[in-house]
């Protein structure tokens, strides 16, 4: 089994007067993430599930697994390059050749 095991502490402290200091408090957060072992066992099951199946329990579980893709492309966010494609720039046909005279104010768009 894969295990990621994070540990973090913090460690509070008051500064005295003198210039010493003095712990106050300690925190510690232990983090421990087993992954690809608990994919791997999903898969395992779900291919041991499969071969109790009929053909057509596989083609009417084949079209749901293809509804679920589906359903899963369609809600994930858009990428930065389809958020690009929707941007619309409104300026005139000189205006990069001309950026220092419309930003100075000598020459004006409208």
């Amino acid at each position: 089994m894969d295990v990621y095991l994070e540990l973090s502490s913090f460690v509070t402290l008051n500064l005295l007067d003198d210039g010493s200091a003095r712990a106050c408090s300690l925190d510690v957060e232990i983090r421990v993430e087993r992954f690809q072992e608990d994919v791997m066992i999903t898969k395992e099951l779900i291919v041991k599930e499969l071969g109790s199946l009929n053909e057509n329990d596989l083609s009417e579980l084949y079209r749901i697994i293809k509804g679920f893709i589906e359903s899963k492309r369609r809600a994930s966010p858009p990428s930065l390059m389809a958020k690009l494609k929707r941007v619309k720039i409104y300026a005139p046909t000189d205006f990069a050749s001309n950026l220092d005279l419309y930003m100075s104010g000598d020459k004006s768009a409208g």
